[in-house]
């Protein structure tokens, strides 16, 4: 029973409750007073 409740526990974290109660780092919220910034260099050149 230990071993499901193991395996279960990840399996879990799609939960949005469970996900922002265990991980909110995986939540996808950040500090309000902060703004991500991502760089695209475009295609890869072949």
């Amino acid at each position: 029973l230990a071993a499901a409740g193991w395996h279960m526990g990840p399996a879990a974290s799609w939960l949005p409750p469970v996900r922002a109660l265990f991980a909110p780092g995986l939540d996808g919220r950040g500090d309000p007073g902060h703004v991500a910034l991502t760089f695209d260099d475009g295609p890869d050149p072949v």
